[in-house]
């Protein structure tokens, strides 16, 4: 337990409720309503508790299994004690392929949302991926991570960006990250300091999107450290 009393957990299915309402209030404003278009709050709620359902499945049937770690950050002092931050570590093992990568499929769009934006934001996304390591080799992704708005600032998310890093660092293998440009200084800091790629979308080119501007993802690497470094 850290010296605030936070812990980390992994998810499960209990948690997909908070877990919904936590990334709802975590990813806001005007460009997530551009993006979600006609979808209602609750339809919201309900698409992202499928998506993390999707993330706490079983997926050891494929070829090269992704291994994903759906993490929650816990304050016992709350009651009830439901989680104040979430990550998604992936390890993508030896044979790999990102073209093979379930985790940027276009699953679960509810009805109203942008499609057409959504299909190239996975698009792209499952792009960026290829950036990040040699065709089959292995390393640890980020593939998620977000904090309640009024949970910021306790180091929540620092204890998941730690988790991954330390596995990745026994492994002896590089760990990656998606990172937006509210993310990137984060991610530097905590040595992420290789740059593969960047995601460039612009929200204008869709119907609607006018004055929404482009918000762009840079791919980040942080190589393994040893106990020498």
């Amino acid at each position: 337990m850290s010296p605030n009393n936070l812990f980390i957990r992994p998810c499960t299915t209990d948690d997909l409720p908070s877990l919904a309402k936590l990334h709802q209030a975590a990813f806001s404003g005007p460009r997530h309503d551009f993006i979600y278009g006609n979808v209602s709050p609750p339809n919201r709620l309900q698409s992202l508790s499928n998506h993390f359902a999707h993330q706490l499945a079983d997926h050891t049937h494929a070829p090269h299994p992704q291994h994903m770690h759906s993490l929650c950050v816990i304050d016992p002092s709350l009651s009830p004690s439901t989680p104040i931050a979430h990550a998604v570590w992936i390890y993508l093992p030896l044979g790999y392929l990102a073209s093979a990568d379930l985790d940027t499929q276009s699953t679960f769009l509810p009805p109203g949302i942008h499609k057409p934006l959504m299909h190239d934001f996975h698009r792209l996304t499952g792009e960026l991926r290829r950036t990040h390591a040699e065709p089959g080799e292995p390393y640890w992704l980020l593939a998620l991570l977000a904090t309640h708005p009024e949970q910021e600032g306790r180091g929540a998310g620092s204890m998941l960006i730690e988790w991954g890093c330390r596995r990745a660092d026994e492994m002896g293998l590089k760990c990656c990250v998606d990172a937006s440009v509210e993310g990137y200084p984060v991610y530097r800091k905590r040595g992420f300091s290789e740059q593969v790629g960047v995601l460039d979308l612009d929200l204008e080119e869709y119907e609607g999107g006018k004055g929404y501007g482009r918000t762009r993802w840079v791919a980040l690497c942080r190589p393994p450290k040893t106990a020498s470094s």
